[in-house]
């Protein structure tokens, strides 16, 4: 609906938060074309204005950092260090990025995303806000329309430096009694039994975090990594199932794409 009266209106912008003004949504319009873009992406894209913007107005404070969970894309690492901004991992959950903050100097903070949509501008809450990325989101559109660039050439010319990342994410849901003792049997197995490989790729890096990682609190989710991908496996905090966090890396879009699908795949099989 949203986009439809865009298309009557002319609209080349659609913002939509959800009921409680914590995540939102974008959608961009040129010509029949409506492009969506997902949380990674909308993130990097804020992060990348946010940046420049405060490089160029000689606004960056003493070691700047951002914050991501360790399920939003890598891609949000590279590019603060691309510009000398240091980047924080912490747990999946907005809380920890609030704890983040807080941890480190409050002032130095700079923006804090996760891949499900959710971010913060600014240190006024320790949550995420939609109402402030709006703000955000809307500044970072006019500032790449000024360079004749859409959202989307924005982010491919991103891509060309950094490499071409695509993201999914895969669950199983699982019902009763059962269910949640083939989730805790899956997990304990999958520990125990780390994948040496993902689609004839080497695993070269394994993270368990229930033993307790760059001093983040112990928690049930394990991570492999390969040199141009990386697989996590959690449970749900919240609901019976278990999720797949996919993210790859490649010289281009169709390649990342054809990756990821085939990772998709091969986790498919797993549960």
């Amino acid at each position: 609906m949203a986009v439809a009266l865009a298309k009557k209106e002319g609209a080349r912008l659609v913002v939509a938060t959800d009921p409680d003004a914590d995540r939102v949504g974008i959608a961009t319009i040129e010509g029949d074309k409506v492009r969506l873009f997902n949380g990674n992406e909308t993130g990097v894209l804020v992060e990348n204005f946010l940046l420049k913007e405060k490089l160029r107005r000689g606004e960056m404070p003493t070691s700047p950092y951002i914050v991501k969970t360790i399920v939003t894309t890598p891609l949000a690492q590279k590019l603060a260090a691309g510009m000398g901004v240091g980047c924080k991992d912490v747990l999946t959950g907005f809380k920890y990025i609030g704890e983040a903050i807080d941890a480190y100097k409050c002032e130095n903070f700079i923006f804090g995303m996760e891949e499900s949509y959710g971010y913060l501008v600014g240190t006024h809450a320790r949550d995420k806000d939609s109402v402030s990325a709006v703000m955000a989101i809307v500044e970072a559109f006019c500032y790449y329309t000024s360079q004749g660039k859409s959202l989307e050439t924005a982010l491919d010319e991103i891509y060309r430096q950094y490499g071409y990342y695509e993201a999914k994410l895969y669950y199983k849901s699982f019902e009763g009694k059962s269910g949640m003792e083939f989730m805790s049997s899956f997990m304990k197995n999958l520990c125990q039994n780390p994948l040496k490989e993902v689609c004839g790729k080497k695993v070269v890096k394994f993270t368990d975090y229930n033993l307790g990682v760059d001093g983040l609190p112990k928690s049930d989710v394990l991570k492999f990594e390969g040199e141009d991908f990386s697989l996590i496996v959690r449970p749900s905090g919240t609901e019976p199932k278990i999720k797949f966090y996919i993210s790859v890396r490649s010289q281009t879009s169709a390649a990342a794409l054809s990756l990821c699908n085939e990772i998709e795949a091969f986790v498919k099989s797993l549960a």
